[in-house]
C-alpha cells in the first residue's frame, strides 16, 4: 500500500507507447476461491486468486521507457506526469 501504480489496458509489448491515469493505492484485499464440480464420472477442481485494490487517481501520466518488462512479473516504466492535454 501507498505505491503508486500506472494504470492501462494496453498489453505488454506496447505500453511504451501509452499514456493513461497512475494512482496510489489506499487498501489491497486478497483471497483465495476454490471451485469444486462433481458429477458421477468427472471431478473438477479449479483456484482462482483475486486481488481487489482501493486507488486514489493522481493524474495522467505518459511512459518514456520500460525498465523491466518480464513475463509473469510486474511491468516497471519510467513514467513523466501529464501537465495538461496536448492536441495532436
Amino acid at each position: 500500500m501507498g505505491d503508486v501504480i500506472f494504470l492501462t489496458s494496453t498489453s505488454m509489448e506496447d505500453v511504451v507507447l501509452d499514456k493513461r491515469l497512475y494512482c496510489k493505492i489506499l487498501e489491497k484485499q486478497v483471497s483465495m476461491h476454490r471451485i469444486i464440480h462433481q458429477t458421477d464420472e468427472l471431478f473438477e477442481e479449479a483456484e482462482v486468486q483475486m486481488a481487489r485494490l482501493k486507488l486514489e487517481m493522481k493524474g495522467h501520466a505518459r511512459v518514456r521507457r520500460s525498465i523491466s518488462n518480464v513475463m509473469g512479473e510486474a511491468i516497471i516504466v519510467d513514467a513523466d506526469e501529464v501537465q495538461f492535454f496536448e492536441g495532436r
